[in-house]
């Protein structure tokens, strides 16, 4: 008597289950798997356990493909929130210098600081205001070491301007937008607001500052 051949479907089911990184291979695994365990068992055919574990595989790999398709959903957005994150909070950084740019000036008969460092240390202003959270560069220790290089992610181009004759729409104060996925980039401006722009609105007049 020549011995009961197994299921193809539990082999079948097998095959596809081990192989469920290939595109629809775990939906098939799991069709066929269900198949094959009803085609095996008691007064059956053999190969119920290669129809159980290719099932398995089958809802295993599934699973790990939805996992992964929602990651994929789910990163670009999640990338987008905290480059908004990071906006903000440089906004807020910038808000807070030139909240100090106006005490200094208040201080010293309208004239702008040198130069960020005389800024912190007239100011005592908190040095993580000078970093960007986009960016590589860390707090610095001291005001002194403040522009030694990596401790500052703005540019400062207030010296030799005075409060008296800044106009509103002066930048004072901008940051690589670089930091910013190329985007854009925050600016502070002489009235002490902020802004996110896309577009540099430095002009090319040859006056360091201008709106164009």
């Amino acid at each position: 008597m020549q011995p009961e051949r197994r299921s193809g479907m539990a082999l079948a089911s097998l095959i596809c289950g081990i192989l469920f990184c290939v595109p629809f291979c775990s939906l098939l695994a799991i069709i066929f798997g269900i198949l094959g365990i009803q085609q095996t068992g008691e007064g059956k055919r053999p190969g119920r356990g290669m129809a159980l574990t290719g099932l398995i595989l089958g809802v295993a790999g599934l699973f790990i493909g939805v996992i992964a398709i929602l990651i994929s959903i789910l990163l670009p957005s999640l990338s987008r929130a905290r480059e908004i994150a990071n906006r903000v909070k440089c906004q807020a950084n910038e808000r807070s210098i030139g909240q100090g740019i106006l005490m200094y000036c208040n201080d010293n008969r309208g004239a702008y600081p040198p130069d960020l460092a005389t800024l912190a240390k007239a100011e005592s202003l908190d040095l993580n205001f000078f970093v960007c959270p986009a960016s590589n560069d860390t707090p610095a220790s001291s005001p002194d070491t403040l522009l030694s290089g990596g401790h500052c992610s703005y540019v400062y181009l207030g010296k030799g301007l005075n409060a008296r004759t800044v106009d509103p729409t002066t930048v004072v104060l901008y940051e690589n937008a670089a930091d910013h996925e190329q985007q854009g980039a925050n600016y502070l401006f002489g009235d002490g607001h902020v802004e996110f722009d896309s577009q540099s609105p430095i002009g090319t007049s040859g006056q360091p500052g201008l709106k164009g």
